[in-house]
Order: structure tokens, then C-alpha cells, then sequence
């Protein structure tokens, strides 16, 4: 069973995700922050991470830029409501991005691509 860290700060958007995914046979962990996400990936390996992009603190780009520090190997899913911040996303390394809002469908197609590759 893959293993997916999901990053959002929106607690319902975030368990939304979480729950889509584990329904589509995914276990989950969330973090509601990057630097919550950085201290998770120091205590657990995991497949995939789905990030946000506009957060407090730290942003989505910042935190891609410093799970590829800790975990290089690690791949990202980029998440945002706009376009322009997820092709930031995808120059500095995330493997495939999702433009807010998106569906079940699009989400599961987007992970399993990533997790295929």
C-alpha cells in the first residue's frame, strides 16, 4: 500500500483529499504546514506528497525546495487554485501539478500517474 503525505492548510479541503484518497486504497498522513510536513518526512518514508501551494508560513514552492534537500528522491504533487504558482511548482520540481478544485477522478489519475513513473 502506498504511503502519501498531504499537505494542505485548509483542515476540511485536507481531509477531503485524505479521505478520497484512502478510499482509493492510499494510507495518508496530513501535515497542515510545510515545516509540520518537513519534521513527518523526518520520521516516516513515504511514496508521494501532495502540496498546496499558497499557505502560511512556509509556501508550497519553499517546501518543495526543502523536501528535495532532505528526501531528494521523493515525489511531488503540486495542488493550487492558480494556474501561474503551479507552473512555479513544476520548474522547480514537482512532478505533476493540480489545478483547485479538482475531481475524485482527476485526483486518483494524478497520483497514480506519478506513482507509476
Amino acid at each position: 500500500m502506498k504511503h502519501i503525505l498531504v499537505i494542505e492548510d485548509e483542515p476540511e479541503v485536507c481531509e477531503v483529499i485524505c479521505a478520497l484518497l484512502e478510499d482509493s486504497g492510499y494510507t495518508t498522513v496530513s501535515a497542515s504546514n510545510g515545516s509540520v510536513a518537513l519534521d513527518i518526512v523526518g520520521q516516516q518514508e513515504f511514496d508521494l506528497v501532495l502540496t498546496d501551494l499558497v499557505m502560511p508560513g512556509m509556501e508550497g514552492v519553499e517546501t518543495m525546495a526543502a523536501l528535495r534537500r532532505v528526501a531528494p528522491k521523493l515525489r511531488v504533487i503540486a495542488m493550487s487554485g492558480i494556474g501561474s504558482y503551479l507552473d512555479m511548482a513544476k520548474a522547480v520540481g514537482a512532478s505533476m501539478t493540480l489545478l483547485k478544485p479538482f475531481t475524485r477522478d482527476q485526483l486518483v489519475e494524478t497520483v497514480e500517474s506519478v506513482l507509476a513513473a
